[in-house]
């Protein structure tokens, strides 16, 4: 009867996911504050309203997917599930630009980013393209064919297109560990090839780095080619126009400073009535100067702990390659996002405007995160004794 009684999820994930929403969304609520200030309650209220909408569907959606979780019957309607998924992100581009950018759909009160749900959509694909060529007697080349395709495509569409330079890393980087997890000898020398050439290319573009920053900064003002392509420049010289181009960045910067060991306290800081959107991708700024150091180290270690926990899971013998995939896709998606939030603000890479999942406010990855933690506590629920 106990054993019956026992629910079927890992409750210290759970519980950490409990715990960083409710750390994400108060403050949330301070960084909202500017609304207040700039457009009144009713406004702010709006806003809260509707973060509050996201994190309780989102929770919602989580365990329905978490208690109907099967591959499966994914798979089954993966086609139908990249058809809309395809509709969505071509429909992206008949809304206007904003930041360089042509991400979202604009619907009245609401907007909705496609590319968050395609991460889930990658993450599911390529862990049952590789699962099911596992040893089996196929060319490494012919299982590499497809991936290599579809990175082209989204490389093509998500970056050149949507100038979603953010995202199209996240995409690389978790297709790329999920490769890297694949245990069979037949892809080493592939392996090797795609890590060197990775590394390469990081090392070649933090050596020319600065002549790039330069070559784009001459760029005239009017080209597309320079508003797509700025973030790259003030990564390397954000001083070049501080009030403008480089103002998110090194205003992030003074955020972490003024914050200090323990910051000024929740609701005092002045950042977010200074950087756009503080309650999106810039929310870290907010974070720093409120909590300081003791609030960011609070953050990474519930990050941390979700990440590991993901992969302890993954790493259990008995585990089947498509589960081990999975969560390894999963992991590498909150790991991803997170870097490429805090390392935008921070400048140690360029300003990918992504969200900080459950802290930051967008909707779209408040779903996509939620359904991720479905996805993996619907794995994971097969190994609980």
């Amino acid at each position: 009867m106990e054993k019956n009684k026992k629910p079927k999820y890992d409750r210290r994930l759970f519980f950490a996911v409990v715990l960083l929403t409710l750390f994400g969304y108060i403050m949330v609520i301070s960084a909202h504050a500017r609304v207040w200030v700039e457009h009144g309650f009713d406004v702010f209220a709006f806003e809260i309203f509707k973060t509050t909408a996201f994190i309780v569907a989102g929770f919602i959606l989580m365990i329905i997917v978490r208690n109907r979780y099967s591959l499966t019957g994914i798979m089954k309607r993966m086609n139908v599930l990249i058809i809309i998924a395809t509709i969505l992100m071509v429909s992206t581009l008949f809304f206007p630009e904003v930041y360089g950018a042509q991400r979202w759909i604009r619907l009245p009160g609401i907007t909705i980013q496609p590319v968050e749900f395609v991460k889930l959509l990658y993450i599911l694909f390529f862990s049952y393209h590789f699962g099911r060529f596992y040893n089996k007697k196929v060319k490494a080349g012919t299982v590499l064919r497809l991936p290599l395709l579809i990175i082209g495509i989204t490389i093509l569409f998500v970056f050149l297109l949507q100038g979603d330079l953010g995202s199209t890393l996240i995409l690389m980087m978790m297709t790329l560990c999920i490769f890297l997890a694949v245990p069979e000898k037949k892809y080493n020398k592939y392996k090797v090839v795609i890590s060197l050439f990775m590394i390469v290319s990081i090392a070649l573009f933090y050596i020319f780095g600065p002549s790039i920053s330069e070559m784009i900064y001459s760029l005239p003002d009017d080209s597309s080619a320079k508003v797509r392509l700025l973030r790259i420049a003030v990564l390397f010289n954000p001083l070049e126009d501080v009030f403008n181009t480089g103002y998110q960045v090194t205003n992030s910067l003074v955020a972490l400073v003024h914050g200090g060991l323990f910051g000024s306290g929740i609701g005092n800081s002045t950042t977010k009535f200074i950087l756009p959107e503080p309650y999106n991708d810039a929310i870290i700024a907010v974070i720093a100067e409120e909590l300081g150091l003791i609030g960011l180290a609070f953050l990474f270690v519930l990050y941390f702990y979700i990440i590991s926990r993901l992969l302890n899971y993954a790493k259990l013998s008995k585990i089947n390659i498509y589960d081990r995939l999975i969560l390894i896709g999963i992991a590498s998606f909150f790991a991803a996002q997170f870097f490429a939030n805090v390392g935008g603000m921070v400048g140690a890479i360029p300003m990918t405007g992504v969200t900080l999942l459950f802290v930051s406010s967008g909707g779209s990855s408040i779903l996509s995160a939620f359904i991720a933690i479905g996805i993996a506590q619907g794995v994971i629920k097969k190994y609980i004794k």
